[in-house]
Formats: C-alpha cells, structure tokens, sequence
C-alpha cells in the first residue's frame, strides 16, 4: 500500500499546485500549521506530512517527539500558549500576575507537552493551582472559509475601472483565487468591466 506524503514545508513556497491549502497571509504561522498537522493526522492518519517549525516566542511553548503511547513509538505534538491581559481600571496592574506566570510557564518541560497520558486539566492544574484553574470545553477545530462571490465582487468594485480593466484576461473574465481556501471565482461581462 502507497502511503501520499505531503511535504508542507516545501508547499509553502510552490505556487504552481492545482490544489493549493497552504495559507500565504498573516495566519500562515507556525502554530497555524502545528493545528493544521494535528488535523491532518486526526483525519488522515495514514498520509505522511513533513514540516519545519520554528517557534519565535517565548509565550508558546511547542514540543514535537515520539512517546510511547502502549502500541509502540508514535510523534505527537504539544503546545501551551500563554497570553498577556493589560491592566485596567477594574483589574489594576498585572504585571505581578504576568512575571509569575512567565515563572511557572518557563517549568513546564517537553516531555510533558507530548505525553499522552497528562491531561490538559493535569498540565494547568500543575502550573496555577495556587491560582485556580478554568478550563474552558471543547471546541472542535474546523477549517471554513468566509469567501463568497458577493465579497469577491464587493472587493473588485472598490477598484477603480482602468485597475478593473487590466485584471480582465483573454477570454473576458476576471479571476479571483482565494488565498484561503482556494476557491477561484470567474467574474465576465458586467461584473468584470464593474
């Protein structure tokens, strides 16, 4: 049996596939992608995916290895973000709460980012007990766009007519691909002149 591997990293950079998944805007980071492999390995186990992470902050921590999860050595991947709330009027200074969390952040080690068996609630409980723990519920990850022909048209309106016109290809049309889902729209006649 042929296992398909995509190699994202290599992705990134080639403009030239006819499905093109990977996002080239301000929420193509590497904690995007991170989410984006565990989706890909919760529904497609079986294809093989390649990808290079760099972590350029010090509020995530981000662990990838193998652990043994009893059915022999399997990658997983963990992470724990940690985000900074100004103060206010009603909460005062934070700063005291925010060194203090840095401290505790800066214990938690990779082994425990990517063991199976420490729960998310264990993690933070382990961390802030002293502090008291909300953990929120679950919410499924999904991936949609917000894409439509209205937007796309709404968006070639705001250009003026000589752009307009320097957009239309041979055939007449004006094409829009969406950098996020990849959805290309055709717009002709009319709507491609404005």
């Amino acid at each position: 049996m042929m296992i398909p591997t995509v190699d994202i990293a290599a992705r990134v950079y080639n403009h030239k596939w006819k499905i093109d998944p990977i996002v080239r805007s301000l929420i193509d980071t590497d904690f995007y992608k991170l989410l984006m492999c565990q989706s890909v390995f919760r529904n497609r186990p079986d294809t093989q995916v390649a990808f290079s992470l760099i972590n350029r902050s010090t509020r995530i921590r981000l662990a990838v290895g193998q652990a043994d999860t009893g059915e022999g050595p399997h990658w997983r991947a963990g992470g724990l973000l940690i985000q900074y709330i100004a103060g206010d009027d009603a909460r005062g200074s934070t700063e005291e709460a925010w060194t203090r969390t840095q401290a505790l952040f800066e214990t938690t080690g990779e082994d425990e980012l990517i063991d199976p068996t420490i729960s998310v609630e264990t993690l933070l409980f382990r961390l802030f007990h002293e502090d008291g723990v909300r953990v929120f519920e679950d919410r499924p990850l999904r991936a949609f766009c917000r894409c439509s022909q209205d937007r796309i048209e709404s968006v070639l309106a705001s250009f003026g007519e000589a752009e307009r016109a320097e957009m239309v290809e041979a055939d007449g049309k004006i094409r829009v691909t969406c950098e996020y889902c990849s959805t290309v729209y055709e717009f002709a006649g009319p709507d491609a002149a404005g």
